[in-house]
């Protein structure tokens, strides 16, 4: 497993915890529509980030496994 897997789970589950908090706890109208939707913009990188540091050494077994 890639040293990068636990900081970007810990990642993935403050970003979708202050999503949730910003949209229960609404912010001043100037800021809603971006606030949010920053938010969401960082939980996909890094659940793409996670993915891809949990899905990297599988990919490499199955690129050395013999034909």
């Amino acid at each position: 497993m890639d040293a990068w897997a636990v900081p970007s789970l810990f990642a993935v589950i403050f970003m979708v915890g202050l999503t949730f908090f910003v949209v229960a706890r609404r912010p001043p109208s100037l800021l809603w529509p971006a606030l949010p939707s920053t938010f969401v913009a960082a939980a996909l990188f890094a659940a793409g980030d996670l993915l891809a540091s949990l899905l990297r050494p599988l990919v490499e077994a199955l690129e050395r496994e013999p034909r």
